[in-house]
């Protein structure tokens, strides 16, 4: 399953790359798999859901690590993303410094915190990788 023991930071983005190839579906055609996702998406896959959904940039000022609508929407069902999400992370608090960071970033986003380069973004001086 997407989430389970074989679990890698880009299988949702390689499920909608399986299903554009399975039905002939042009790669910047959107693809609908948000009943999907919102079916499998459970307390304890929340922080592999962040993961996956996650983009970061850097530059002069750092690196900046944000959540961006257009993922988001991806997966999940425009109306239910902040719904969905803080349900999930309520049931499931973070354990570790990567999932605090995945919080951290989300809080951004849901707050608007804009970046240099108008992400609703975490910023850090350092490069922090995603365990």
């Amino acid at each position: 399953m997407l989430f389970y023991e074989n679990y890698e930071r880009n299988n949702l983005w390689a499920l909608i790359r399986i299903k554009r190839r399975l039905l002939g579906i042009d790669k910047d055609e959107k693809i609908e798999i948000a009943d999907y996702i919102s079916s499998i998406l459970q307390p304890k896959y929340i922080y592999r859901f962040l993961k996956n959904t996650i983009s970061i940039s850097s530059g002069n000022d750092g690196y900046s690590y944000y959540f961006s609508d257009e993922n988001f929407e991806c997966f999940l069902n425009k109306d239910s993303i902040v719904k969905v999400i803080d349900s999930n992370i309520q049931n499931n608090p973070p354990q570790n410094d990567t999932e605090l960071l995945l919080v951290k970033v989300y809080e951004a986003y849901k707050n608007g915190e804009k970046d240099v380069w108008g992400h609703n973004s975490y910023r850090s001086d350092t490069f922090i990788k995603l365990l």
